[in-house]
């Protein structure tokens, strides 16, 4: 005989539902699975599209145009601070150079600035407590008149005299010796 069992129909029925129960969780991880690919594929899309970007960017740097001006760059930028060395070596000197010799921009402007025409200076000299000139002139009235001149124009200027006066080649060269010391003698020689 037949077995017949009464539930039999129903433990069919279970079963089925037991195997959509199954299916759920199995779309969602094969969803999980194909999520994570997708993500792992977009990552390295990225990565390659970043290092080609980077390639080129290291192409474009490494061109010899932008390589021999960023080499022109960086010599000027060093130029500029080696420049900038020996400027501040000159001023700490000339600061130097005006506190020990008591001579001022002031006096060597006065000193130029009274120069009458036809006069030129060659060279000035300073050895205290004299600042020495050494000039020419087309005329002694020039001369004369230029030793005139740098004794009105500073108080600080003690005495001006002519050692030496030459004529040659229709000009006349000499030299002339500034005292400094601010002395109240009017005497030019």
């Amino acid at each position: 005989m037949n077995n017949f069992n009464f539930f039999e129909s129903y433990l069919d029925k279970t079963n089925d539902k037991t195997s959509s129960k199954n299916i759920i969780p199995i779309l969602l991880i094969g969803l999980v699975f194909l999520s994570l690919f997708y993500y792992q594929w977009t990552l390295n899309q990225d990565k390659y599209s970043l290092l080609s970007e980077i390639d080129g960017i290291n192409n474009t740097i490494n061109e010899p145009e932008r390589q021999s001006s960023y080499k022109k760059a960086v010599d000027a930028r060093n130029r500029s601070e080696e420049i900038k060395i020996v400027l501040d070596e000159v001023e700490i000197t000339i600061n130097d150079l005006n506190e020990k010799f008591n001579i001022s921009k002031l006096m060597v402007t006065s000193i130029i600035d009274e120069v009458p025409k036809n006069t030129y200076i060659r060279l000035i000299d300073y050895k205290d407590p004299l600042i020495n000139i050494t000039c020419t002139s087309d005329s002694y009235e020039s001369a004369a008149q230029y030793i005139y001149n740098i004794k009105t124009s500073n108080e600080e200027f003690a005495n001006v005299f002519m050692p030496s006066i030459d004529f040659e080649d229709g000009d006349y060269h000499y030299n002339l010796s500034v005292e400094l010391g601010g002395d109240t003698d009017e005497d030019i020689k």
